[in-house]
């Protein structure tokens, strides 16, 4: 556990990163030709992250994968996109929000199904699948799930037209 927070705290230095042997090592499932020009890995288990075959990444992303994020096939995320999926505890007013650590659940995983377009500056939150073929237009926040074929826009992200 100690290794892994020590690459974790390194990869999070890491702004360009190039290629996907770090995240390998340190426990990240990883497809082929996944493309990114740079990325933010924070507080991650990486053993949480998998990224499946063909997927781009825009410039400055940040994925926090404690909980598990999954992105699929074929996927293409634009530049300033933000995958969430944990909050910090804030049950107890007595104790600073900052020493309560986080909510942890196997529920609250992120998935990216196969073919999905994310656009510029995209939040995706815990709890939320996004389907087969979906667009997510630039700016949305998305905090529920999306169907397979639909399009999703602004804060909260809702679905207004479905592809055909």
């Amino acid at each position: 556990m100690i290794l892994l927070k020590k690459i974790i705290g390194l990869l999070n230095k890491i702004f360009w990163m190039k290629s996907a042997i770090l995240l390998k090592c340190a426990g990240a499932s990883i497809g082929g030709s996944v493309k990114r020009n740079s990325w933010v890995l924070n507080q991650s288990i990486l053993s949480n992250l998998k990224i499946w075959n063909n997927v781009w990444f825009g410039a400055w992303n940040i994925v926090n994968a404690l909980n598990g994020i999954e992105i699929g096939n074929d996927v293409v995320i634009s530049d300033y996109c933000c995958f969430v999926s944990t909050d910090h505890e804030s049950k107890d007013l007595w104790i600073p929000i900052i020493n309560q650590g986080y909510t942890i659940g196997e529920d609250q995983k992120i998935i990216i199904s196969d073919w999905v377009w994310i656009g510029f500056n995209v939040v995706v939150t815990k709890w939320v699948k996004v389907g087969k073929n979906a667009i997510i237009w630039a700016g949305s926040v998305v905090t529920r799930n999306v169907p397979e074929n639909a399009i999703a826009v602004w804060v909260p992200a809702k679905v207004i037209w479905f592809r055909s």
